[in-house]
């Protein structure tokens, strides 16, 4: 999210098509939005809207947030807000490099919300999904999350994930043929679950396979190429999927829950399908694209 708008200067200089797979800060999606940038994954309030109403679905009543603080942590908390109406007793927002949670997990338990939403992303999630658990607070409230829970992290993080929910458009519990296909080849070649930043690479792949296919393999008309990505047809690993206005997915987004598998290691399990279903972000009235 940092490297993408730090980019945009560049990403305006060229015509030459940008396609991202990773983040999606607000900014890109409505009034910085580009002919030539397209993204494959979110924009990142939008998996935080789709917790927000499962939660708010569920009757959850007083709700304690924690992000790191930067864009990306404050986008989360942004979308959770658009759906879930409940009383937010803690907005914790902790330092990018801090590793220790153990001040805020106190104040978690003095609290006591009927749940708690985190979104700390990489090496951080292991760190703070490892303390919630070492704080006595696993099975005690239930633990919220998005882009925490990853397939690269999970195996760290080991029974800590256990009845923890995960909203986002894909992990590797999505049942459909394509996903699992996906998930079995990854496995079979890395030893390891995919994270939905890998399905979204991949998808980025095919995407512009097929743009290219449309072009008759012509690159050299970089804005009729960014068009042709724009409107190329594939077959993703989510399932639907296309692009809105702003070059940002319009895209269904399901709950997950992180449960013992077969094997005794933690896996991903579809527990609400189409939470918010062919959705938007928020900011799409805001760009300019037509």
């Amino acid at each position: 999210m940092i490297i993408l708008m730090a980019l945009q200067s560049r990403i305006a200089a060229t015509d030459v098509p940008f396609v991202g797979s990773v983040a999606g800060p607000s900014p890109t999606a409505g009034a910085q939005c580009k002919p030539n940038l397209l993204v494959t994954s979110w924009q990142s309030d939008v998996p935080a809207e789709a917790m927000g109403k499962y939660l708010q679905d569920k009757g959850i009543k007083r709700l304690s947030t924690l992000t790191p603080n930067f864009v990306g942590g404050k986008d989360k908390i942004s979308g959770l807000k658009r759906f879930y109406k409940g009383e937010i007793v803690d907005e914790i927002y902790t330092p990018l490099n801090q590793l220790d949670f153990s001040a805020e997990l106190t104040q978690l338990n003095a609290s006591k919300p009927d749940a708690a939403f985190a979104f700390y992303p990489g090496a951080l999630g292991v760190t703070f999904v490892r303390q919630f658990q070492q704080a006595g607070l696993l099975g005690k409230m239930p633990l919220a999350t998005t882009n925490t829970i990853e397939g690269t992290a999970i195996d760290a993080m080991g029974a800590a994930t256990i009845g923890a929910t995960v909203a986002d458009t894909w992990t590797p519990g999505m049942p459909n043929p394509e996903s699992r296909r996906f998930v079995a080849a990854f496995e079979k070649r890395f030893n390891r679950m995919p994270s939905a930043y890998a399905a979204f690479s991949y998808d980025a792949a095919m995407l512009l396979d097929a743009a290219v296919k449309t072009t008759g393999g012509k690159t050299d008309d970089r804005k009729a190429l960014s068009k042709a990505i724009a409107s190329a047809k594939f077959k993703s690993l989510r399932g639907d999927f296309r692009f809105g206005p702003n070059h940002y997915p319009v895209q269904n987004y399901h709950v997950f829950q992180v449960v013992t598998g077969a094997a005794g290691k933690p896996e991903f399990k579809l527990v609400a399908e189409n939470v918010l279903k062919s959705h938007a972000d928020a900011y799409v009235a805001q760009c300019p694209l037509k």
